[in-house]
């Protein structure tokens, strides 16, 4: 009973070891595409920024950054009244 008590907490262990590597690998992969790339997604701005990417977020509903859309992507287009 024992002994599979230690094997679990191993697998556990083992499983939350590997979770990291992979965060960690996919963010120093995002951190050296930084300087190649001229448009970020949401995540890669935040990092670069340094900022939360919900905040990101805010300051993009609320107007105060622009955000920019690739090309083939859909834009939206807002008509003014004449």
């Amino acid at each position: 009973m024992d002994s599979i008590k230690k094997s679990n907490s191993l697998e556990e262990q083992l499983i939350s070891l590997v979770k990291a590597q992979t965060e960690f690998t996919s963010k120093a992969l995002m951190i050296l595409s930084l300087g190649v790339k001229n448009i970020y997604s949401k995540e890669e701005a935040a990092l670069f920024l340094n900022l939360d990417p919900d905040y990101l977020y805010q300051l993009k509903f609320h107007n105060k950054i622009k955000a920019y859309k690739k090309k083939g992507q859909k834009k939206s287009i807002s008509k003014k009244k004449i």
